[in-house]
């Protein structure tokens, strides 16, 4: 991850803190899976979650993370194909909902992996990550003055031996 300071000069803080578990919460939520199979070289698994948390905590105390750091919805598409004996792609698609509190936006993002066997011991792949954007934001909390924490575009090459 890519660490951005949220200011661009030092910032002293000098502030005494108690950290304990003072806070109440309740979740519901419901995950589903659908898989399926258009040909047998060609396999698809669509899921999608649904959370719904509620933190509340005792007046003159902050809950760190709390229900508002957390999206509501979330879906995957993983897409799985065998195009030949040797060669395979995977791709992934996935969306992540708004955070309740709105302070990390939704985004859309999609990884994809090539695969090239050259023989059963030796596996080739090109792996890219976050494709859709530059980076994207994973995590920020406004309760103390921590940094962003963002996720960039990447790629990589891989190669598996098996003994």
């Amino acid at each position: 991850p890519i660490i951005v300071p949220p200011f661009p000069f030092p910032v002293g803080v000098q502030q005494q803190y108690a950290v304990g578990n003072a806070g109440r919460g309740k979740s519901k939520g419901i995950e589903a899976t659908l898989n399926g199979a258009p040909t047998p070289w060609w396999k698809l698994e669509l899921s999608y979650s649904y959370l719904d948390l509620d933190v509340s905590s005792p007046p003159g105390t902050y809950v760190l993370s709390g229900d508002g750091s957390s999206p509501r919805h979330q879906v995957r598409l993983d897409s799985k194909m065998n195009v030949t004996n040797r060669f395979s792609l995977n791709t992934q698609i996935h969306y992540v909902g708004v955070t309740k509190n709105r302070e990390r936006p939704a985004y859309t993002d999609l990884d994809i992996r090539a695969i090239y066997v050259v023989s059963p011991q030796v596996e080739l792949s090109v792996v890219g990550s976050n494709l859709l954007k530059k980076r994207r934001l994973e995590y920020f909390q406004d309760t103390l003055p921590l940094e962003l924490v963002y996720v960039p575009r990447s790629a990589l090459f891989e190669t598996r031996v098996r003994f």
